[in-house]
């Protein structure tokens, strides 16, 4: 689970930075209409860093079911979750704090806003892995 959690918070870190490199290409201000695209490109990082994470679960278990599996993507979760909310917080305070008053929310909520999406994102993107991945057990 340790491992999970690591793949986690390297997932956060990876979509932090894109959120980060969005901005400083403009895609934040200037070229907003191009933002609101490639943003959704940045759902790439969860999807690989959860079928890696449940991949050598797998490895190192020999089987994966859904229930032992579930574990490992709540583990990722929540260290993109920790991760990506650090960024975020960066985000809004050093990079572009003018993000708060053009979207009309407060500092909180958009940090709030940011945990959750990523908890329950990756919550969802690991059931739908599961389901592709999972093994059962062989009877002998």
């Amino acid at each position: 689970m340790r491992r999970s959690c690591g793949i986690g918070l390297l997932i956060g870190l990876a979509t932090g930075l894109w959120m980060w490199g969005e901005y400083a290409l403009g895609f934040h201000t200037t070229h907003a209409d191009i933002g609101r695209w490639t943003g959704f490109l940045s759902v790439i990082f969860p999807i690989l860093g959860m079928v890696w994470a449940l991949r050598l679960a797998r490895h190192q278990r020999g089987q994966l079911g859904f229930r032992s599996g579930m574990g490992h993507a709540v583990a990722v979760s929540l260290g993109a979750t920790l991760s990506m909310t650090l960024m975020s917080a960066m985000y809004v305070t050093w990079l572009h704090p003018s993000w708060l008053e053009a979207s009309d929310t407060s500092r909180g909520t958009f940090l709030l806003q940011s945990a959750g999406s990523t908890f329950i994102g990756g919550v969802a993107v690991g059931a739908i892995a599961l389901i592709f991945m999972r093994t059962r057990k062989t009877s002998q």
